[in-house]
């Protein structure tokens, strides 16, 4: 009769190691956590990912933030280096630029096939996207609430979304919404302050106006002027000293929030 001993003893080992191990742990959750906190700057460029501090801080076993790391690196946010672990993505103006220039081209994709085959409901999704993003912009200020600005960045996205809504290919629709996930992270962190909204949000109208018409030449074209011109805002932010020194005690605070929510 062969003792269950060992296997007992082994079994109290690993949670020893691992206290935070569960039966189907939510993976998932744990890279949506993850991918927010390094979006929204909570997280330095560059910076290196700690297993232990990480398991503490999101309560996670080792295994599964060993997987979630994993997905992130496949969508460019977190790098892993032989000898070295996992670490946030770096960023360079090069790669902000090629990350601009792959959105106007694979969104402009989106946009166009939208154009040809969106149907009604596709057009009153436009028009009631755009509706609530002008309300939120409305009550924005120029100091800026955190919340007000939070709920700005999910109506825009919104807006974008339903633009491309009815090109029928979720391959076109994944790229696009991995692109604007980077774009966002380098928005976050230069901290684009939500005085700047309105320069972008005026671009908007022009833009589901043509989409609405059927122009693709001229919608498109209206598309990639914008990207543009968010680039050059937070091109803008990396060239401002005074932006940077910003970014110092707002990691301070979202890391402190981070370990809180945790």
């Amino acid at each position: 009769m062969v003792s269950s001993a060992p296997i007992t003893a082994l079994t109290a080992r690993q949670q020893e190691i691992d206290p935070a191990a569960e039966p189907g742990a939510d993976v998932s959750d744990l890279v949506s956590r993850l991918r927010d906190d390094i979006v929204h700057a909570r997280f330095h460029a560059d910076e290196p990912l700690r297993f232990r501090t990480l398991c503490d801080t999101y309560g996670a076993s080792v295994s599964t933030l060993r997987e979630a790391l994993a997905r992130l690196t496949s969508e460019s946010l977190v790098d892993f280096r032989p000898n070295h672990g996992f670490r946030v993505a770096r960023i360079s103006v090069e790669d902000l630029l090629d990350i601009n220039a792959a959105r106007s081209e694979i969104e402009g994709v989106a946009l166009r096939r939208s154009i040809e085959c969106g149907d009604d409901r596709w057009e009153a999704e436009i028009v009631a996207s755009h509706h609530r993003l002008t309300r939120v912009q409305s009550r924005l200020n120029g100091a800026g609430d955190p919340a007000l600005a939070s709920e700005w960045e999910a109506r825009h996205r919104e807006f974008h979304q339903s633009l491309i809504a009815g090109c029928n290919s979720r391959w076109l629709m994944r790229f696009c919404e991995m692109l604007r996930v980077q774009s966002d992270r380098y928005r976050h962190l230069v901290l684009v302050p939500p005085s700047i909204y309105p320069r972008l949000t005026d671009q908007h109208k022009p833009l589901v106006d043509a989409t609405l018409a059927r122009k693709a030449d001229a919608a498109c074209t209206l598309l990639a002027g914008h990207f543009e011109e968010s680039a050059r805002v937070i091109l803008d932010g990396i060239a401002d000293p005074a932006a940077r020194k910003q970014s110092k005690p707002q990691k301070q605070q979202t890391n402190s929030s981070r370990t809180k929510r945790s």
